[in-house]
């Protein structure tokens, strides 16, 4: 990337100057710039629901049915409904199944009867991010749009309630008459139903998103549980009227994914297979004999002594757990179709992806035709492809293989004993017949070469940074590696060599879930938002650039030099963005077509995406998209007063080509959290932005830097503000 060479030797504050100007470079993408050649249905779960009788599954187009009650019937899933629609989550409310979509998409099935498709459908405005029954009534969670409170009368559903307290709405849950909101901006909201209404009662504030909320009926009252998907639990007991209210923080040693109510007891799931109970009244959880799964889903018959738990994994694997007070009685794994839970892609327009630890092949036509490559006994977790050669990750058996593939098989070519569970592999080039490799360990980054002519494996040098990992990736000459507490490591290297100079150390954030590196620059992927640092090598520290891009769930982080595009993987499916200048990150694009991601590979113009229902090959254009230097269309002075006490202006200027086109004002503060957001249509050349220091929620904000970014038609306008009180 020889564009980097002056802007490395420029000063932040040069940056900066540059960015405010106006006149950036902007990468002239287009929503096609991807479009898909080929394509397989997969149809495996994308959620699970159940009672004491049944396990039911949600698959594109249909729901099964897994009996339970008879220990000896099949865990073979039969077909219990036609859906007509995509549906992405359900929840069971007496006799019926509630389904729904992001996209606004309600509807409800029987769960008994004759087979058919859904009974009623409802397409609505907003979007649906949960729905919970309550009181003969639904409650939808939706998004910036507020909690909406709908009366089923025969084939209507009619608007009742609209609570708009909060900021974003984006989970639920209820017990009897209570139902819990999450508020990602603010924490949980707590309503009681009466005379065919919510009435707000209490709200708890926590200082990180959160990701689920469950609720459990206790005599006392209520106790509400609450994760922000690390390793804390917020737990309140709340007394029958609502009144009293007792609080306190769990830390558990593990990452929590999920949570559901069984009786009065709150069940907890970890990312390494954990399961505990949080029991009725109690401030410890009791582990449960681990089943090895990390659901992202768990569903509970319910019951406090005896009951069965329904564990959904990331990558579609669904197992029943069976428990007697704290005692794990019994496993049983339901077969279903499964998605590849990682995939690679090969020099001769092939991929190969992993299912159930057997490698396949998808040759590439039309459609995307599989074949069973080798299996491997302990199943690959992660695959690399690098001239003509794949290698494989194996975090049970602890070990890296390689293969060579000819004509639609697979030949072991060697084999890697490791010290330490791997987590990811990560290709570093190759020169002479040697292929170099990265291992992501749990404790240390191992960097391998492979030897072609001899068919064998060394170990050239280690990177040890002293914690444990979550993330890692690599650049040209730059390995950064991150801690499930936000520390990163950031070192220079050259593949014979190894380090060089003194590493680069900093704490960022919460929890990373996703990394890519372009020369002194890093995208980083958290739960709710994708953020960018420039790496100081002088002084030897990471910068915070820009206010972050509110991309949640960020899976998978790529960025391929040749093009310059950074390609985002996460919940929502698959976005790019020119990062030819990373700090001036400015449209993201949606790949159209894609679906949330469980794993995404992108090399040679062609990008591979996983998700539960599809794998799916797109090609990029055939021509590497332009860039050059757009006319000015939006312009400002620096905001007046600023430092300011009171209230601070901007006035900005506007093409008349903008006239018309939608706006969106942001203020963020230093951590990359949203405080305001403001949507408009541009009206005139001239738009004014006064601030007084205040939340969307009319709360007086700390004393400190935020950000002001203005965003119209790909156009981004950013300005710097000190508060103080």
């Amino acid at each position: 990337m020889k564009r980097y060479t002056q802007y490395r030797i420029t000063c932040l504050l040069a940056a900066l100057l540059l960015l405010v100007s106006g006149g950036v470079a902007q990468a002239q993408l287009t929503a096609d710039y991807f479009h898909l050649v080929a394509e397989r249905s997969i149809g495996a779960v994308v959620d699970i629901a159940m009672d004491d009788q049944a396990l039911y599954l949600l698959a594109p187009n249909e729901i099964r049915k897994v009996n339970l009650g008879d220990p000896g019937a099949s865990l073979v899933p039969t077909r219990l409904r036609a859906t007509g629609m995509a549906f992405e989550q359900m929840i069971i409310a007496g006799d019926d199944l509630w389904l729904w979509s992001q996209a606004g998409r309600l509807g409800r099935a029987a769960l008994a009867g004759p087979a058919a498709e859904v009974l009623q459908s409802w397409q609505l405005e907003d979007s649906v991010y949960a729905v919970i029954p309550v009181g003969g009534f639904v409650a939808v969670a939706s998004g910036f749009n507020g909690v909406q409170l709908y009366l089923l009368a025969g084939d209507e559903l009619k608007p009742m309630q609209s609570l708009t307290n909060g900021v974003h709405y984006s989970g639920l849950a209820a017990s009897g008459q209570l139902l819990a909101a999450i508020d990602d901006y603010n924490g949980v909201e707590l309503y009681h139903f009466a005379d065919d209404s919510l009435e707000l009662i209490s709200e708890f504030l926590s200082l990180d998103p959160l990701l689920e909320v469950a609720i459990a009926e206790v005599p006392s009252g209520a106790r509400l549980v609450a994760t922000n998907g690390l390793n804390d639990l917020m737990v309140w007991d709340v007394s029958s009227s609502g009144v009293s209210i007792t609080s306190k923080v769990i830390e558990t040693d593990f990452v929590v994914t999920a949570l559901t109510a069984a009786g009065s007891q709150i069940l907890i799931s970890g990312r390494g297979g954990e399961l505990m109970i949080l029991p009725e009244g109690g401030d410890a959880p009791v582990t449960v004999e681990t089943p090895g799964v990390g659901a992202r889903r768990m569903v509970s018959s319910g019951g406090t002594g005896e009951f069965s738990v329904g564990l959904l994994d990331p990558y579609a694997n669904v197992t029943v757990c069976d428990v007697a007070g704290s005692q794990l009685s019994r496993a049983r794994w339901i077969v279903t179709p499964q998605a590849p839970s990682s995939v690679a892609l090969t020099g001769d327009g092939a991929l190969v992806g992993t299912v159930s630890g057997i490698a396949q092949l998808y040759q590439t036509g039309s459609d995307l035709i599989q074949f069973p490559l080798w299996e491997n006994g302990g199943g690959f977790d992660k695959l690399a492809e690098l001239d003509s050669l794949l290698f494989g990750i194996s975090k049970s058996q602890q070990r890296l293989e390689a293969f060579a593939a000819r004509s639609g098989k697979l030949r072991r070519v060697a084999s890697l004993e490791l010290l330490q569970p791997p987590i990811d592999i990560i290709p570093l080039g190759q020169q002479s017949g040697r292929v170099a490799l990265a291992v992501v360990l749990t404790g240390q980054v191992q960097v391998v070469e492979f030897d072609q002519l001899d068919g064998s494996f060394a170990s050239i040098w280690n990177v040890n940074p002293q914690f444990k990992i979550a993330v890692a990736a690599v650049g040209e000459s730059s390995l950064v590696i991150l801690s499930q507490e936000g520390e990163v490591y950031r070192v220079s290297f050259s593949i014979s060599s190894g380090p060089l100079g003194m590493p680069i150390l900093g704490v960022l954030d919460r929890y990373p879930t996703a990394a890519a590196v372009a020369d002194d620059f890093v995208a980083i992927g958290y739960a709710d938002k994708l953020m960018i640092y420039r790496v100081d090598s002088e002084q030897q520290q990471f910068e915070y650039l820009l206010s972050p891009l509110a991309i949640t769930n960020v899976i998978r982080l790529q960025f391929d030099p040749q093009s310059e595009v950074l390609v985002i993987g996460g919940r929502h499916g698959v976005q790019f963005a020119d990062f030819s200048h990373p700090a001036e990150l400015g449209v993201v694009y949606s790949v159209p077509g894609s679906d949330a991601v469980l794993d995404l590979a992108y090399r040679d113009g062609r990008l591979c995406v996983v998700s539960r229902a599809a794998l799916q090959l797109f090609e990029a254009s055939g021509v590497a998209p332009e860039r050059r230097l757009p006319d000015e269309q939006i312009a400002a002075e620096e905001f007046a007063p600023n430092p300011f006490n009171n209230a601070s202006e901007v006035t900005i200027s506007l093409s008349q080509e903008l006239i018309g086109k939608p706006i969106t004002y942001e203020i963020v503060n230093i951590l990359g959290e949203r405080v305001v957001e403001l949507r408009e249509t541009v009206t005139r050349p001239q738009e004014t932005f006064r601030w007084e220091g205040r939340s969307e929620r009319g709360t007086t904000v700390a004393s400190g830097v935020y950000f002001f970014r203005a965003s119209v038609a790909g156009n981004v306008l950013v300005r710097k503000l000190v508060y103080l009180k």
